[in-house]
């Protein structure tokens, strides 16, 4: 287990036991510095895959804000995401899900190394709003996942359309992924064969939010 000093900065805590992990570590170091009192209380249920994957998500998206006490965000290794082939025999639609939480996940973590470059906080915000974004779609793909474990497919509302998003803010949020997606299918560091869909899907939302 790592120890910390007083002199220690919250980000600079966040960013070691995000890279030497140890659930006990993490758990006080979210207990201090987290907001949630539910998700300190579910988190402090117990060690568990769910929980474990959870409590990584609240310091990483705390780690993303660059809020914690104004202090600089220093650049966390990327965590390697190992093949799983847990959802290997599972529905298309279920399979994209778990595509699309690993992408958005590499793609955040792409932003967040860029976030020490910026050094006015104007300029950070931006940058920092379309993380956050990215980690409310990754919660919202994990909490779909974790019904289709638990039951044997997606929520009624998602079985024939992965996404239904009919708020606003998530309609901005959805908005802003795919917006990322086709930039980056476009300039080919992220080539895909779902460009038309996207295209048609953020034309929709567009639509949706001009309504």
């Amino acid at each position: 287990m790592v120890h910390y000093t007083k002199t220690d900065r919250p980000a600079d805590r966040i960013a070691q036991v995000l890279s030497d992990w140890n659930y006990a570590t993490a758990l006080a170091i979210y207990q201090d510095l987290g907001t949630s009192a539910f998700m300190k209380q579910l988190l402090a249920s117990g060690e568990s895959v769910y929980t474990t994957r959870r409590l990584r998500a609240e310091l990483e998206e705390l780690l993303s804000t660059a809020e914690i006490g104004g202090a600089a965000v220093p650049s966390p290794l990327p965590r390697r995401i190992a093949v799983n082939d847990e959802f290997a025999h599972a529905p298309e639609a279920v399979q994209a899900l778990q595509v699309e939480w690993k992408d958005l996940y590499k793609i955040s973590n792409h932003l967040r190394l860029k976030l020490p470059l910026i050094v006015r906080q104007q300029d950070r915000a931006p940058l920092c709003r379309e993380i956050r974004s990215h980690f409310d779609r990754i919660h919202d793909l994990w909490t779909q996942l974790d019904y289709y474990r638990a039951h044997g497919e997606l929520p009624p509302n998602l079985k024939e359309v992965t996404v239904a998003i009919e708020d606003r803010a998530q309609l901005e949020r959805r908005r802003n992924t795919l917006r990322t997606y086709l930039s980056r299918a476009r300039n080919g560091t992220r080539p895909s064969d779902k460009v038309p869909a996207w295209e048609a899907e953020l034309r929709s939302i567009e639509k949706k939010l001009l309504d």
